[in-house]
């Protein structure tokens, strides 16, 4: 009943995945022919036990190696960690999507072998925004730029960089769009999420055409769902990533990431029918 739900709004195999691992970590599923009471469930499940804190970071969210081992099988070769080509090779907008500094140079070199593979693009963006990098995990690029730099000025350094090393990406021009930090219910300043910074991009840069939202997985289907929310249903909207190895990946981070994506494609108007 729930990949059978949930397969009207995602794919058929995310959609599988996410019935079994529910399957295995709930036991309280709902047993109801109500279409509606049972995505509502399946939303305020995975918000409640999948979704991190508000206020943490991927790279914060503490690993589980029992919640691996209990569901290493579902996502060894699962779609969710297969490589995602592009489905066309003509493209107008291409969106490389911010991340951590050693997660964006991946997502980069990948945008690299597709223009070397052929891909033709009029335009590429790169979506950050203004947060202070982390003196943890991109110590090595605070050392290169200037004391007080934001995740765009990393997002820049590195795509430069890489155009002048790569001769085949010569003449690529590469168009920031960077995202304030935010103000949250409780009224502090949080860092833009991913929609935030598609929102920012779409009112200050789209001009139209088709987009091609480069990430790497297991977040290519949820970042992809996000622009395509946010563009609405008339926009030709894909997306492409890197591969991952779900060993090398915290299952809890994954969770976190299907709690979002099922947010994201389940419309409101489905939770809400009788």
């Amino acid at each position: 009943m729930i990949a059978l739900a949930l397969n009207k709004y995602i794919s058929a195999d995310i959609a599988d995945l996410i019935a079994q691992i529910i399957s295995r970590t709930s036991d309280t599923i709902p047993q109801t022919e109500n279409e509606a009471c049972l995505l509502r469930w399946i939303i305020n499940h995975t918000q409640e036990s999948w979704l991190r804190k508000n206020d943490s970071e991927r790279w914060e969210i503490e690993a589980s190696k029992s919640l691996h081992e209990q569901l290493a099988d579902l996502l060894e070769g699962s779609n969710l960690f297969l490589e995602q080509a592009p489905q066309r090779y003509t493209m107008d907008n291409v969106l490389l999507m911010s991340a951590l500094e050693s997660v964006f140079i991946q997502r980069l070199e990948y945008f690299s072998r597709l223009i070397e593979k052929g891909l033709k693009i009029k335009n590429v963006y790169l979506l950050g925004g203004e947060r202070k990098l982390d003196p943890v995990h991109e110590s090595a690029i605070i050392k290169v730029l200037e004391s007080g730099a934001r995740e765009i000025d990393m997002l820049e350094h590195h795509a430069s960089k890489l155009s002048k090393c790569d001769t085949h990406m010569g003449g690529i021009d590469f168009i920031s769009s960077s995202t304030p930090y935010q103000t949250n219910q409780q009224g502090l300043k949080q860092r833009p999420n991913t929609r935030d910074t598609v929102v920012t991009w779409k009112n200050e840069h789209y001009q139209g055409g088709s987009i091609l939202c480069l990430s790497n997985q297991p977040f290519v289907h949820y970042q992809t769902a996000v622009v395509r929310s946010v563009m609405g249903d008339d926009s030709a909207v894909l997306g492409a990533g890197l591969a991952a190895n779900p060993n090398e990946i915290n299952t809890s981070v994954v969770l976190d990431t299907l709690a979002r994506l099922l947010y994201t494609s389940v419309p409101k108007t489905a939770l809400n029918r009788i």
